[in-house]
This record gives structure tokens, sequence and C-alpha cells, in this order.
């Protein structure tokens, strides 16, 4: 390991000497280090640690080689979550995750002074893996200046912290509650550790077990289905158990009680679990015997209730048999089907179904496995090269394409027997280029055309982009890629800068000369001065609207500008917005139509003067960018939303600005006071319940902006200009299958940004919900803004939810527990989610229907009397339903995924 690190220090002083300068700064005191941990909440095991390495009043550092070390046992480095945070050279990380050492170094790149002051260094990222407290530890640092001369000193930073249990981590280990005794009328909730707390989140029948855990025993036994629901006491985080049957015991008989009473106190018998043996029939009260009578198919349940699991589901009708059996009487119940699960298959069965692994992209640190149905569990059995891809699934991407062979497991949980698959064959994509080696690939720029506006830059592969750093004419070649062109032709030398937009490092070219072809000189027609109009002469691309197309009659207040399809800027003259008088502009392509008020085109130039005006004209801008920059974009947006990215047509750039007669830009318009109406044409192919018209910002991030579907165009409304695109985002949560009840809402909700996960793949559907979080839900679908007064002494304004609780205030959706008491945090009851609801109904639409004269749950008695008229007309309008037939439960905690059901009912009437 030493040796290696050596070489690498080597190679990196070789490699700076090329390029350095003479020292620009002299060395001052001993530099320090901090170590931060960004998260901002508990971390619990699972969760991931990020790091910031930052040096504290650093001084010419051109260079850097940075050894940590952590905890293995309780830290696992994340393979690839390493950024330097300065443009340059990086060497690819030393990761010894056995021992608990890392190695990072970074150079600058070409001639130029080292960085000073204060420097992140790098920021990476662990998961934690145990409990306890972790360390990471600063171990040394080494500096170049740019004078090639390396200092090292020991840092000596030490960061520990604590490793939490998780409620997830708790939930997952309860899987069986105490039975209660009989005539119990508590139940007894199992432990969890210190620092938890355990209740019952809902009960299959709270007649039985209600959610406070007291227990009404019936005539015979019952079996209650419960999810528990863990919650940390020190931030409020929880999770919920799977379901978890709960016997009851048959409370005693009443004196008299006969064997016909019993018969008639049966009306179903619990569904075995899948491959049972043995049909569990429901306890009897004491006195009192239950033997199966009959059975309407003995090949799958005996009378002496043994079962021989079928193919197929299928059910089998009984009628049982109650003895008393003081005096023998006996009695029959009716007949009760009894739904038998088909038998499960075995894991060999399962192992051989899968003949595929989906092949990871480019960059992946995570192989996929394939799913498998509930019961089952797979991993990597063997791998033929673990330095590809190890067995716990950790991928590392090598520097050609390999195929690795990969063997996988499966395990039956039920009874824990295992089968092997067929070896598969998995295709790992090479890593990506560096930085360094695109840029150093770039040696020509294509000569634009004549009276070309605006430069094509050279195609990248994906995950690449490419901008101008430098150019030695900016009056001919703007930095943003705007060509001016020349009286006469020019050459500019241009240095381009490329990012890969995987981890930012950044690389620039050599100079490149840029030929730059004198522009068309503009005459007049008529050739002997017969006093002809002038013919305006437009660069390829653009069009000029001129005065006249101006002046036409518009069509029911809207003047229409077709375009052919090669247009991608139109120019109007510096007066439109006095030519349109109060009409609409509308721009229409093949592709695209934008409605621009005329509002907006006097905002643009209200800040300019009649002299800058005079000679300017007015340019819009609606470009699409190269196939390769809207891949790109694509694979920016699915690295950030961790959701599969579908791009419906192009990816369109707009600019509105005015320009001088020489060329400068007077004024550019970026926010809208008006909104501009777009219309994007789409593929018939589209899902339109999961696409819409998303801004693409720089850093890639998605902004879904709307998107009504409407004749085969995708319409939105948008208040300014950048990147635009529709986009069909699928977005998959792992704890939500494609059975859920709620898994189409989700992701339609998903997909606009109205919901999020709790992670980057769950979304935990049957988590409860906080009156926060409703809150913010409600003003995010609806789109509601404004500020207001909070006068709640539980409401900070730096909480995350003041300002989305501040403006449902002041639109009248929600009120505090008291006059300064919201209670952010509390569960949001049934009742109080569809009263906040109703009050949303109001404002979007003016008004609620009145209530129905007569209630539709029969528990109208426990609704509080502030919310029934609420849940009246929720109900009469089909925003919500009961549980069970006929049974609100207003006291229910709403859950993540009824809350998200809720809101789409809501924007959807």
């Amino acid at each position: 390991m030493k040796r290696i690190h050596k070489l690498i220090t080597f190679l990196l002083i070789a490699f700076m000497f090329l390029f350095s300068l003479p020292p620009q700064f002299a060395s001052a005191a001993e530099p320090t280090y901090s170590l931060q941990i960004l998260n901002d909440k508990p971390i619990s095991i699972g969760d991931e640690v990020q790091v910031a390495v930052t040096g504290i009043d650093l001084v010419d550092v051109f260079a850097y080689e940075l050894n940590l070390d952590f905890d293995p046992n309780l830290l696992e480095f994340k393979p690839g979550s390493d950024r330097t945070l300065i443009p340059g050279f990086r060497v690819p990380a030393i990761v010894d995750a056995a021992g608990g050492h890392l190695q990072f170094a970074h150079s600058r790149i070409g001639a130029v002074p080292g960085d000073n002051g204060n420097l992140g260094l790098l920021n990476l990222s662990f998961i934690a893996k145990g409990l306890g407290t972790a360390s990471i530890k600063i171990k040394n640092v080494k500096l170049v200046d740019s004078n090639l001369e390396p200092k090292e000193n020991d840092a000596g930073v030490n960061k520990t912290f604590e490793i939490l249990n998780s409620p997830a981590n708790v939930a997952s280990g309860i899987t069986t509650i105490p039975a209660p005794a009989k005539e119990a009328a508590k139940l007894v909730l199992p432990d969890v550790p210190s620092g938890f707390t355990v209740a019952i989140k809902s009960s299959s029948n709270t007649a039985v077990i209600a959610l406070n855990g007291t227990i009404v025993p019936q005539t015979i036994e019952s079996t209650v289905d419960l999810v528990l629901e863990v919650t940390r006491t020190l931030d409020g985080t929880k999770a919920n158990t799977e379901i978890i049957p709960v016997k009851v015991p048959a409370k005693s008989a009443a004196p008299g009680t006969t064997a016909e009473d019993i018969a008639k106190a049966i009306t179903s018998i619990p569904a075995p679990a899948q491959d049972a043996k043995q049909l569990v029939l429901p306890g009897m009260p004491d006195g009192f015997t239950l033997a199966i009578k009959s059975s309407g198919n003995e090949a799958v349940i005996a009378t002496d209730g043994t079962i021989v699991p079928p193919i197929v589901e299928t059910t089998v009708n009984l009628v049982l048999e109650v003895t008393r059996t003081s005096d023998d009487t006996t009695a029959s119940t009716v007949s009760i089907p009894v739904k038998v699960p088909a038998k499960s298959k075995t894991a060999a069965e399962i192992a051989e179904t899968i003949t595929s692994i989906p092949t990871p992209a480019k960059d992946a640190f995570k192989l996929v496995l394939p799913d498998v149905p509930t019961g089952y569990k797979v991993a990597v059995q063997s791998s033929s090269n673990i330095a590809v891809i190890a067995l716990n699934g950790t991928v590392y991407p090598p520097a050609e394409e390999t195929t690795v062979n990969l063997v996988l497991e499966v395990t039956r949980t039920s009874d824990g027997t295992k089968a092997n698959t067929v070896s598969i064959p998995v295709v790992v994509p090479a890593k990506s280029k560096t930085a360094k080696e695109v840029a150093k690939g770039i040696t020509s720029i294509p000569t634009p055309a004549k009276d070309a506006t605006k430069l094509v830059l050279p195609d990248l592969p994906s995950g690449f982009e490419v901008a101008i750093e430098s150019s030695s004419n900016t009056a001919v070649i703007a930095l943003d890629e705007t060509i001016n062109p020349p009286a006469a032709e020019t050459t500019v030398n241009l240095v381009l800068k490329v990012t890969r937009t995987l981890d930012g490092t950044q690389a620039s070219t050599g100079s490149i000369p840029v030929k730059v072809p004198a522009k068309t000189e503009q005459g007049s027609s008529g050739g002997g001065g017969g006093g002809g109009d002038e013919t305006p002469i437009s660069p390829p691309g653009t069009h000029k609207v001129t005065p006249g197309e101006l002046s036409k009659s518009p069509e029911n207040g809207k003047l229409v500008i077709p375009l052919s399809g090669d247009v991608k800027q139109i120019t109007l003259p510096s007066n439109a917005a006095e030519l349109l008088g109060q009409n609409q502009l509308e721009i229409k392509t093949d592709k695209l139509t934008l409605d621009i008020p005329v509002d907006l085109i006097k905002q643009l130039t209200s800040g300019l003067s009649a002299e800058t005006l005079k000679d300017s004209s007015i340019s819009l801008l609606f470009e699409s960018l190269s196939v390769s920059a809207a891949k790109d974009v694509v694979a920016k947006g699915q690295l950030e939303s961790q959701a599969d990215i579908k791009l419906n047509g192009e990816v369109y750039e707009f600019k509105l600005s005015v320009t001088k007669a020489d060329g400068s830009t007077a004024a550019v318009l970026t926010k809208f006071d008006k909104p501009i109406t777009i219309r994007i044409k789409v593929d018939a192919s589209l899902n339109p319940k999961l696409a819409g018209i998303y801004y693409i910002a720089d850093d890639g991030k998605l902004e879904y902006i709307g998107g009504k579907y409407s004749d085969g165009e995708m319409v939105a409304q948008i208040s300014h200009f950048s990147k635009y695109a529709v986009l069909e985002v699928t977005k998959n949560f792992s704890d939500v299958p494609k059975d859920h009840w709620a898994v189409n809402v989700i992701k339609e909700l998903a997909a606009k940004q109205i919901v999020n996960g709790t992670s980057a793949t769950t979304f935990e559907p049957e988590r409860s919900v906080t009156r926060a979080e409703f809150t913010s839900l409600l003003v995010r679908a609806l789109k509601l803004t404004g500020t207001g007064q909070l006068s709640f002494t539980d409401v900070k304004s730096s909480d995350w939810y003041a300002e989305p609780v501040a403006i449902a205030v002041k639109a009248g959706i929600v009120n505090g527990k008291s006059e300064d008491v919201f209670d952010p945090n509390a569960q949001i009851t049934r009742e109080e989610m569809v009263t906040m609801m109703m009050r949303a109904y109001a404002v979007v639409h003016g008004s609620i229907p009145a209530a129905p004269a007569s209630s539709l749950f029969t528990d109208e008695a426990q609704i509080s009397s502030w919310a029934a008229a609420f849940v009246n007309q929720a109900a009469a309008l089909h925003l919500v339903q009961g549980r069970q037939d006929g049974i609100f439960e207003p006291q229910g905690i709403t859950s993540r995924a009824e809350a998200a059901q809720v809101i789409y009912n809501l924007l959807n009437k």
C-alpha cells in the first residue's frame, strides 16, 4: 500500500511540474483542518453519512494528498461518492475497506497559481452499518505549492458521532405480539429498546382490539391483524411493523348458553397460511368443543383439519359442529368458505426463473438484483470477478467493458431453504472517461455558417458538458456562444471547458481558432432607386418580423406568426408592443407554440431609454439542445431524482432580450410579471399521467411546472425562461409493490413532485403523517403562495414547515390546536385531514356543496362536531371513503398512502 502511495505521489508531482508557474504566494502559518458531518438529522443504521473536509488558512495550495482513517466495523465507504471541490486532476481513491484507510490525491491543471484561504478539499460519503460511536480521522495531509514544494503535517483531526438504532430496524424485529390471556382487558405490546416507544397503528377489528390496546373479547376466539408503529423519542421518526395476527380468546360463556348460541356466532374461519398443513379452528369458551362436520373438498381440507396445499388457490366450504360438553348437545354452523392459498414454489423453482440480471448503468456503484416474489430473498452467491462486482453487490466500474459471471442464491424465508441460479453473465460498462481525456480529444470547433448567431460546440459523450471558458474576442463570440457576425472575416481563439456531470470535475482544451465569416451586407430591392421597401435579410435560423406583420388584423385578440421548422429565433421591432396594441402574440412552429402577452414585451423594454430602443430589436430565442446535450439533461435528472425519465421530443432553451444595433445585449427578461403559455407537441405513446413540462436548472435539478394534455400537446404556463422539456417520469419505490392499492396515485404525484419518498428508494406508504407534513402537502399540491403572520409559539421561522403553515393559515385552510399552539409534529387524524382538505376545496372552487341530510357513516357519533359536516361533504363528493364498510374511524391516524390518495382526489375533482 505504501509503495502505491509513493508511486502516485511521484506521478502527481511529475504531472504538476509540466504545468506549474512560479509561486505566486509565500508560505504562511501552519495550516489546520476541519472535518464536518453534513447530515442534518440523527444518523441511523443504513443512513448515508455525508462528510466534508476543509482546510483552514491554506496558502498557495496546488495539490494535496489526504489520508483518512475510519472505523470499518461501523462504517462502509461508499464507492464513487468522493468529490474534489476545486477544478483539476484527480487520482482515483485508494480504498482499504477492511483496514479502514482511504487516500485521495488531487492537483490543479495548467499554468495557474495555487488556491488560498479556507478551502473545501473533499466531500465523501459512508454508509452506517453498525451501532455505536463511529469515528473518522484525518490522519495526515500532504500539500504541494505552485513551486512544487511538498509539505506534510499530521492533521490529528478526529470526528466521532453516534450511529443510532433506527425505527425501521426496531420495527423489523417485531414479528409477534404476546397473545392476551383469557378475559384480558388490555393488550401487552412487545418491549422495545430504550429511546423508543411502540403503539398500535392499525387494527383490522377495532371492536375487539382498539387502537389504545383495549380488548373486548367476543363469544368465540377472534384473530385481529395489527400493525404497530415504532417511534424514536429523540427525533420523532417512525416506522411500522408488518401485519401481525393476534388471537383473542373467547370470553367465558354465560350460564345457559347453548351449542346453538355458539354456532350462530361463528361466521368465519381464519384463512390458513401458505403451505400450512393443519387448519386452525376458532377457539371456544370453556365447556364447548368445535370440529369440522363436513368439507366441500376433502382432498384439500379433510374433516380432521389436515390441509393438502393445492396447486392454485382453492375455496373450500366447511360446516362446523359445536358440542356442549355438559350434555353433549350439538349444533351446526352455516356453510363457511375458507380460502386455501396455492402452495408456494420451492427456492429451486424460483431460481430456475432467474435467467438475467439488469445491466448496471454507466458508473453505477450498486448492482440491482432481479425482483423475487414476496417470501423469497436473492443475493449474489458467487462472482467470477469480485474486483468488478463484489458479493455484496458493490460495482467497481472497470477501465474497459467487462463481463462478469454471477450465480445468485434464492432463499425461501419460510423455511430457509436455498437454491442457486445458473451462471448469468452481466456486462459492466466501462467507467466514464475523465474530463481531461475528453478535453484532450477536442482540437477543432465547427466553423459557423455565414450570419449564424449561435456557435455550435462539438458533441461530447453522454455524461459530459462543454462550454466556452475564454474567448479572445467576446464582441464576436461571447462566452454564452452568441455570435455577432463581424464586418470582415475574423478569427477568434476559444478555450473550451469540459465538465463531467457525474462528479463535477473539469478540464480545459487548448486554444482553438474559429473563423467567423463576414456578415451579409443589406441592400435595397429595385436596383435603380425605384423607392421599393427594404427587404430584411435574416441570418439562417432567424425570422425577422416586420412592422407590417405586426400590423395585420388579429384573430380573437391574437396575432399569429407562423414559422418554418428550421427557425430557432425571431426578432421584433423595438416598438412591437405599440404595434400589437392589446393583442397577444402567438409564435407557432410545427413542434412548439408560445402565447406571449403584450404586457411581457412592455415589461422587457420598460427600463430602456428611447435612445437605446431607437435602433434596437427584440430577440426571442427558442433553440433545441443537441442530442448529446439532451441526453445529458436526462442523465442528470435521473441521477438527481433516482427515477426513470423519458424525454418526449426536444429540450428547448428560451431567451427573451433586447439587442442593440452593435450586437450587444441591452436587457434580458428573466422573470415574467405575466406568464407565457407554452404548447409542446408530444408523441402518442406518452403517458399523460406521468408526464409534464419541466424546468431544467443548470445543475440538472428538475422542477415540475405543470402540464395538461390536449389535442396531442402538453400545455403549461411558465414564469421565467431557461431550459424546458416534456418529460415522462416514473418513480418506483421498493416498498410500494405493483399490487399496492395506491401505487398509481403515488407514482403520478411523485412525477408531479407533489409527494416525495422518505429516501431515494422508499416511500413508507403506511407511515403516519404529521400536521406539518399534510399542510405542506396541500400547499404544494395547490401551488398556494403568499405570506402570512404566524402567532404559534411552536412554529419557528427557521422550521422547514414555517412558510407552508403561514400560507395555509392565511388561506383559511388550517387552524392551530389553540391560538398559540399548532402542534406541527402531531400525527394528523382522519377527521383533521378531511377538514383541511375541504377548506382547501373551498379555496379552489369558491364554495363547498351542502352536507347530505343523513350521515354516510355508522360511527358518526365518534366524529368531532367541528368535523362532522366536512366529513359528510367529502364523502358525498367521493373525496374520501371509510376504512371499512360504513366506518370512517375519525380518530384513526392518516397514513402517507391515504394522504396521497386524498390529495389526488382533490386535484382531480
